[in-house]
C-alpha cells in the first residue's frame, strides 16, 4: 500500500528540485520514488509544463519583435539607400550637364568673329546691345528706349583707337555727338558664361545647389538652370541655355520691383548669336558730319 505522507515529502520537494537546489542524495531520493509512483511522476511532468510555458511565450514575443524590429530596420535602410542613390543620380546628372555645357559654349568662346544682340527689358526700357568682332576690331552699339527718353550710343573700338558717336535726348530734340576717349566705357556684351567654375569645389558647390530642368525657349530645346540667392551674386536668376550649343539664350533676374507680382521678374534679358558673319562693313563709321565733335579734355 502507498504510503501517502512520503508522497507528500516528495511533492513539497519538486519545486526545489525542478530549480536545482536539492542535494545529490535527495535528488536520488527523489528520482527513485518518482519512478515507482505514477501520481508524483505527473505531478512533476505538470510543474515542469507550468515553468516551461511561460519561459516559451516570452521567448516567442521576443523573437516576433525582433523579427518585426529587423525588417523595419531593413525597409528604413533601404529607403535611405534609396534616397541617397536617387540623390547621387541627379548630382551625377548635373555635373554631366555643366561639363557638358562646358564643353560646348567653350568651342564659340575662341571665335573671334561673331555679332551678338541683347535684349534687355526692365520696367518701362527696352534697351538693344550689339556687339561686333572681328579679329582686333570690334563695334558695339547701345540702343535705350523709354517713354519720355532715347539713347544710342555706336561705339567703334579698333586695336589703337575707338570712336563714340553718340545720339541722346527726347523724343523732341536729340543731340548727336561725336569724340574719340581711349578710356570709354560701354558694356560691349559677350558669350555669357555663368556656369564657368575656377576650381573643383566652386563646381561642386554649383552642382549641389543649381537646379537643373529641361524647357523649350523661344523654340529651342533648352536647359533651364536656377541658381540659389544664396550663389554668389545670381540671387536667384535663372538662365535658359541652348543644349545644343550651351549658348545663354535668356537671363531672368528675379528680383521683383514694386507693383509687379514676385513671379514677374524685374529685368529680362535675350541673347542672339551669329558666327563668322561679320564684315568689314559692320565697322563703317557715320559720317561725321552729322555729327558735333566734342573736343576731349
Amino acid at each position: 500500500m502507498k504510503d501517502k505522507r512520503i508522497c507528500q515529502v516528495v511533492q513539497d520537494l519538486l519545486p526545489n528540485y525542478i530549480e536545482g537546489l536539492t542535494s545529490d542524495d535527495t535528488n536520488e531520493y527523489i528520482e527513485e520514488h518518482i519512478e515507482k509512483c505514477s501520481e508524483c511522476s505527473k505531478i512533476l511532468d505538470d510543474m515542469k509544463s507550468e515553468i516551461k510555458s511561460p519561459e516559451e511565450k516570452v521567448d516567442i514575443k521576443e523573437i516576433n519583435y525582433l523579427k518585426k524590429y529587423k525588417n523595419k530596420l531593413k525597409i528604413f535602410k533601404t529607403i535611405v539607400l534609396a534616397i541617397i542613390l536617387v540623390f547621387i543620380l541627379i548630382i551625377a546628372r548635373r555635373m554631366f550637364i555643366l561639363i557638358d555645357i562646358q564643353s560646348k559654349v567653350s568651342k564659340y568662346e575662341i571665335i573671334d568673329n561673331c555679332h551678338i544682340k541683347a535684349y534687355w527689358y526692365y520696367e518701362d526700357k527696352i534697351s538693344i546691345s550689339e556687339t561686333y568682332i572681328e579679329k582686333d576690331k570690334r563695334k558695339t552699339h547701345m540702343e535705350i528706349i523709354s517713354k519720355n527718353d532715347y539713347f544710342e550710343d555706336n561705339v567703334y573700338y579698333y586695336k589703337d583707337r575707338q570712336n563714340i558717336f553718340s545720339i541722346r535726348g527726347n523724343w523732341e530734340k536729340m543731340n548727336k555727338t561725336m569724340h574719340n576717349e581711349q578710356d570709354y566705357m560701354l558694356s560691349d556684351i559677350k558669350i555669357k558664361n555663368d556656369l564657368k567654375t575656377e576650381n573643383l569645389m566652386d563646381f561642386i558647390i554649383m552642382s549641389l545647389t543649381t537646379r537643373i530642368s529641361s524647357e523649350k525657349c523661344n523654340g529651342k530645346e533648352c536647359y533651364k538652370i536656377e541658381f540659389p540667392k544664396f550663389y554668389k551674386d545670381f540671387d536667384g536668376a535663372t538662365e535658359y541655355i541652348e543644349k545644343e550649343t550651351g549658348l545663354v539664350i535668356r537671363y531672368i533676374d528675379n528680383v521683383s520691383i514694386e507693383g509687379q507680382n514676385e513671379s514677374q521678374a524685374a529685368w529680362l534679358q535675350e541673347y542672339k548669336y551669329e558666327f563668322n558673319t561679320v564684315t568689314d562693313e559692320d565697322f563703317i563709321e557715320p559720317d561725321i558730319s552729322e555729327y558735333e565733335v566734342v573736343e576731349n579734355n
